[in-house]
């Protein structure tokens, strides 16, 4: 992750400015329709996600490892970025 959080969890988007951070695979950056999968529980935190098939990795790995950290590349974006994201990627089943 190329960005940091401060101590109090912000990031400074250069679209929205300073902001809650929030972390997110790097697929579901630029995708749409992946899916999008938050921990449970939820990361105290920052919000985090990833999709589908990070998903499949992270279930594999029972967890966080260093094959899931390379597979995801989990990146570091604003909160209102990570809505943005969550809506084009999250999968509505009926």
């Amino acid at each position: 992750m190329k960005d940091t959080l401060d101590l109090e969890n912000h990031v400074t988007c250069k679209t929205h400015g300073k902001q809650i951070g929030g972390i997110v695979c790097n697929h579901l950056l630029t995708g749409h329709g992946l899916g999008f999968f938050e921990p449970e529980p939820p990361a105290p935190a920052s919000p985090q996600a990833w999709c589908f098939k990070c998903d499949e990795v992270y279930i594999e790995e029972k967890g966080f490892t260093k094959k899931f950290e390379d597979f995801s590349y989990l990146r570091l974006i604003c909160i209102v970025c990570y809505e943005k994201v969550k809506k084009r990627n999250f999968l509505h089943l009926i």
